[in-house]
C-alpha cells in the first residue's frame, strides 16, 4: 500500500466515521432495500417492475417511480445519486421525485392511498 492510499484511506475513515468497508455493506443494503422497495411499489400500483425502471413517461409509471424514488429516500441512507443509480436515473429526477411527494396533499388521492399500501407491505 503507498503512502497516498493510507492518506486516502486513513481520510476516508475519519470522514465516514468507520472504515470503507463498512460504508461499501451499508450502500449494498441500502441498494437491497431500493429492490424491496420497487417490487412492492409494482405490487400495490400494478405497474412493472421493467416499466418503473424504464425511461417511458407515460402518467401511471411516472407516479410509481416517484413513489418509489420518494420511499428509496424517506426509509434508506442512500444518497440521491445511489438511489438514482439503483434506479437507472440521474440524481436530479430523484431530488425532482422527493420534493414532488413532498409537495403532494394531504387528502385522500390515488397517490397517497399508493403510499399507504406501499408502506403496509414493506412493514410486513
Amino acid at each position: 500500500m503507498t503512502v497516498l492510499s493510507k492518506t486516502l484511506k486513513t481520510y476516508f475513515d475519519m470522514m465516514l466515521g468507520g472504515n470503507l468497508t463498512s460504508y461499501k455493506i451499508r450502500a449494498q443494503e441500502g441498494v437491497a432495500q431500493v429492490e424491496k422497495i420497487i417490487k412492492a411499489t409494482s405490487k400495490v400500483t400494478g405497474v412493472s417492475v421493467n416499466e418503473i425502471m424504464s425511461n417511458r413517461r407515460h402518467k401511471e409509471l411516472v407516479q410509481a417511480r416517484h413513489i418509489a424514488m420518494f420511499l428509496a429516500h424517506e426509509t434508506t441512507t442512500l444518497s440521491y445519486v445511489q438511489i438514482g443509480a439503483a434506479m437507472n436515473k440521474d440524481h436530479t429526477s430523484v431530488i425532482y421525485a422527493v420534493n414532488k411527494i413532498k409537495n403532494r396533499g394531504r387528502g385522500v388521492s390515488k397517490v397517497n392511498k399508493h403510499m399507504a399500501k406501499i408502506k403496509k407491505v414493506l412493514a410486513a
